[in-house]
């Protein structure tokens, strides 16, 4: 999951519209938070975690992708989901 963010986006042109500015800031807190959270919750065997967790990785990845004007790439907020998600009616 890091590997975007360790190796490609330090990389990548910032776009031109939205927010570039804010998207290091992003990336950072997104790395800092997201793998670990996600790797906690599926540690502790609780099937309720996980869900949760990837909805709140899914939420912050929407995030940037929004702030980056690329908004059309949506995550969905449940696993198992298409990504993009293509069902914009379904989370």
């Amino acid at each position: 999951m890091e590997d975007p963010f360790e190796d490609t986006l330090p990389h990548a042109a910032p776009p031109k519209e939205r927010h570039p500015a804010l998207l290091p800031a992003l990336a950072q807190a997104f790395v800092q938070t997201n793998p670990g959270d996600l790797r906690h919750t599926l540690a502790t065997h609780d099937r309720t975690q996980p869900a949760a967790a990837f909805a709140r990785a899914a939420t912050a990845r929407n995030a940037c992708h929004l702030a980056s004007g690329h908004g059309f790439i949506e995550d969905p907020l449940v696993p198992g989901h298409s990504i993009p998600n293509l069902d914009p009616l379904t989370p």
